[in-house]
């Protein structure tokens, strides 16, 4: 995983959260649990084909990609 981070999140009060992040080199992976730790949601993206440039022996990925399929 290129980075991983995870960040409690109280929304209005109502529940408390924990999300977790991990943007990898094929895509994007979250999940959510509770304090209890339940899991209440997951999701993942897959980075489209063209992300990534191929040059030599180097691989680039382009980083707004990485944005989109966070957000």
């Amino acid at each position: 995983a290129v980075d991983t981070f995870f960040k409690v999140v109280t929304l209005q009060n109502l529940f408390s959260v924990a999300i977790g992040l991990d943007v990898g080199s094929g895509g994007s992976r979250a999940i959510a649990v509770n304090l209890s730790g339940k899991i209440i949601a997951t999701g993942r993206v897959n980075f489209p084909s063209h992300a990534r440039t191929v040059c030599g022996n180097t691989v680039e990925q382009n980083p707004q990609v990485w944005t989109d399929t966070v957000i």
